[in-house]
């Protein structure tokens, strides 16, 4: 069961890895030490760096996965 807005459970690793920069950088504004906020900067930078491998590996379907969908998938009037 969720407690706030967002179900968790149901969130893609890319979502969950977009949340946690957003909440490093919100941390990097109230860290009170230089070096505080530098480890978080560097942290943030590497999550930053794995989402877009993630986001990058998404596949956008071609026009041969497409013509693989039987036309009763893709719905009426699909060429």
């Amino acid at each position: 069961m969720s407690m706030g807005p967002y179900d968790i459970e149901r969130e893609t690793t890319e979502i969950r890895l977009l949340r946690s920069i957003m909440e490093l950088n919100a941390r990097i504004m109230m860290a009170p030490t230089l070096e505080q906020r530098t480890l978080l900067r560097g942290t943030a930078t590497i999550l930053r760096m794995e989402l877009l491998v993630l986001i990058h590996s998404i596949q956008i379907p071609d026009e041969s996965d497409v013509a693989g969908l039987s036309p009763m998938i893709r719905g009426p009037g699909s060429n």
